[in-house]
């Protein structure tokens, strides 16, 4: 009997999800095994203590990402996210990021993760995720080049009814996200159709100057620029798809999830006298 009960907890083991022992390691307030393994998973008290917020475990508990394998860099935005605060990344020197914009996270070119808690009297006050300390340095020893992920409680009243009776456009602001990533798309999109124009009229050069007064001396170079042209048409094409998949995927998950909590923070008068078919129309 034992044999099996052993063959069965190994069978568990590898369907078992890393987020639920994440949310099991803060209700056992075991921080040390919530934080093993991941700088990012490590980062997320300090942050969160350092944006003021109370009652971390619970809204941790509640935020974190389902089925995921490790809390990385994603995972950590979308987490804030989730909690009320939108993300910005700058590319900048450690020590030029002003007062102002702390606390945020700091990954250096090196994979060095920190989360900045204050700079005071010329000394920047910092959490080393790797190392799980608080320490502090001097401004000039920090000058390290790598990405500040800056954080805006834009959403204070995320999660709760709107009694101002003004309507959040959170849709607007979900989709407002991806706004770089869509300029991207359309000026992949511009620059292919520009070079599907050029077949054309490389066909006209090939009879202007090539088979109408037959100079053979142009062909060559004719035929290496539509061949650039075709290339980075391809690539261009091929980077277009993969954006448009992770957008796509993104989008269909953000989206549903925040459909998903407007419908629950919904007023219960909406929905306790209407009909099944009243309800779905609303969530169309």
């Amino acid at each position: 009997m034992s044999l099996i009960q052993e063959k069965l907890q190994s069978e568990k083991l590898p369907q078992s999800n890393v987020s639920e022992k994440f949310a099991e390691a803060l209700q056992n307030h075991q921080l040390q095994e919530f934080s093993a393994g991941s700088p990012y998973a490590a980062s997320l008290y300090p942050l969160l203590k350092a944006l003021g917020l109370k009652n971390i475990d619970r809204e941790l508990i509640e935020a974190l990402p389902h089925f995921a394998t490790e809390i990385d860099l994603v995972d950590l935005r979308n987490i804030l996210v989730n909690l009320g605060y939108d993300s910005s990344k700058e590319n900048i020197r450690l020590n030029q990021l002003q007062k102002e914009l702390y606390p945020s996270v700091f990954v250096s070119d090196s994979g060095q993760v920190y989360v900045l808690l204050d700079k005071i009297d010329g000394k920047i006050l910092y959490y080393d995720a790797r190392k799980e300390q608080e320490l502090s340095s001097p401004d000039q020893a920090m000058d390290i080049q790598g990405s500040a992920y800056l954080f805006t409680d834009k959403h204070a009243s995320h999660g709760q009814s709107n009694a101002g009776g003004k309507n959040n456009n959170w849709f607007g602001d979900l989709t407002g996200r991806f706004r770089k990533l869509i300029m991207h798309l359309f000026a992949m999109t511009f620059v292919i159709n520009l070079v599907a124009l050029f077949v054309p009229l490389f066909i006209m050069l090939i009879y202007d100057k090539v088979i109408g007064i037959k100079s053979l001396d142009s062909l060559p170079l004719l035929l290496s620029g539509v061949a650039i042209l075709i290339a980075a048409d391809l690539v261009l094409r091929f980077l277009r798809a993969k954006i448009l998949g992770a957008v796509a995927g993104r989008m269909d998950y953000l989206i549903g999830v925040e459909t998903f909590k407007q419908l629950l923070y919904l007023p219960p008068v909406n929905i306790e006298r209407s009909t099944v078919s009243a309800q779905i129309s609303q969530l169309k």
